[in-house]
């Protein structure tokens, strides 16, 4: 077998690249592609570079960053707040309820209960959300 069919082959002189551009990874005119489900340790594309560079200044502007989690109560168990909270998370199921049951192939109804036998279950559990805050002092 030859050794030297697999060798890199170099370019010719004429199209060789110095500077910048060597570390920049070419523009695709098409839609992403990379591989999907491999574990890699480096950016696989141009957008992924981007998101990294993005976030890399995102992390560097900030200093002291805290989170606080907060759990909020759902349902008339905790007061007015509590209800009113409630209120704001079966209106917003309630509102996406005709894709919701298009994509189950259910009918609105259907949906419809589900979510008030959710907000009774609130009320007998005595259900919290999490709510996580993060903040920071920006440089």
């Amino acid at each position: 077998m030859r050794w030297w069919f697999f060798r890199r082959r170099s370019c010719p002189a004429s199209i060789r690249r110095t500077g910048l551009e060597e570390s920049v990874l070419p523009s695709r005119t098409s839609s992403r592609r990379y591989l999907g489900q491999q574990p890699y340790l480096l950016p696989k594309d141009l957008g992924e570079v981007n998101r990294l560079d993005f976030q890399h200044y995102v992390l560097r502007a900030v200093l002291n960053v805290e989170r606080h989690m907060i759990d909020a109560p759902i349902s008339a168990w905790a007061g007015r707040l509590g209800s009113l909270f409630s209120l704001d998370i079966r209106e917003g199921w309630k509102a996406m309820t005709p894709p919701i049951a298009a994509y189950f192939k259910m009918q609105e109804q259907e949906i419809h209960n589900i979510i008030e036998q959710a907000g009774k279950e609130w009320d007998a559990l005595n259900t919290c959300y999490c709510f996580v805050a993060a903040y920071g002092q920006k440089l």
